[in-house]
């Protein structure tokens, strides 16, 4: 459903189509629609998102990049080489944060998969490493240009290593992202929940209104528990009983 559409049925529902309800009643849309997607996390806007690295990023030394603002969760990443007849894609290797001072030691283990914790024992020299009383402590990681191999997210930034170096500009580093689902305001727009769970995210907004706008907990209570339990197919019963909850915090 459009916006338009589903504010026609929110404001159906309430029976209050007074002057300047459109306004009310989108807000209330756009409430859920936040409450929802930051809180089921299978509910998403998906997205390609891309940088095409120029000789600025060479020259600066640039090895992060901002992905959009409302990014949930990034899923792949790949280097995009334009260079020849057809595109080329390398999937870059996944870090956590927690690596980003041992480029050069995953490099040296050929590992394919994020260290999530623990001491990692991959590799000939680790064991040796782990030991207590040493004299020289291993260079674990050595900046460098290149085509870039791995990636990480800080905050709002996508990572990359080696950063790019006058070869690759021209060339593309892209992710298929998650993002939190955007908000609706014009008429005709849409979003994921509004496509598919179009019936909860107006319920849910309708009991946002019951309790904020028209002081009537009963029924506010019931759309809330309707719009959230619809979503049982997608969420976990602990997600749908946060949302059923949040009522409480609005009263």
């Amino acid at each position: 459903m459009t916006l338009a559409e589903m504010r026609t049925i929110v404001k159906d529902l309430i029976t209050h189509n007074v002057t300047g309800i459109d306004t009310t009643v989108d807000t209330a849309l756009n409430t859920a629609i936040e409450l929802i997607t930051q809180n089921v996390s299978a509910i998403y806007d998906e997205d390609i998102w891309y940088h095409q690295f120029t000789s600025t990023d060479v020259s600066n030394n640039y090895d992060n990049f901002p992905l959009p603002s409302n990014t949930k969760y990034i899923r792949k990443v790949a280097y995009r080489d334009v260079t020849g007849t057809e595109d080329t894609y390398k999937e870059l290797t996944a870090l956590s944060p927690d690596e980003i001072y041992r480029y050069s030691a995953v490099d040296a283990d050929n590992r394919g998969f994020v260290n999530m914790g623990g001491y990692d024992f991959t590799g000939a020299d680790n064991m040796r490493d782990f030991a207590q009383s040493r004299s020289v402590f291993p260079t674990t990681r050595v900046d460098a240009e290149g085509e870039p191999r791995m990636f990480y997210r800080l905050k709002n930034q996508l990572f990359v290593h080696p950063r790019p170096s006058t070869s690759e500009v021209g060339n593309y580093i892209e992710a298929f992202i998650h993002k939190y689902c955007a908000y609706l305001s014009a008429d005709g727009d849409t979003n994921t929940i509004s496509i598919n769970y179009p019936y909860s995210c107006i319920h849910y907004a309708v009991g946002i209104l019951w309790a904020t706008k028209f002081n009537n907990m009963q029924r506010a209570q019931a759309s809330i528990q309707l719009g959230a339990s619809m979503l049982q197919a997608v969420a976990t019963s602990q997600e749908v009983s946060k949302l059923i909850n949040m009522i409480t915090k609005i009263a």
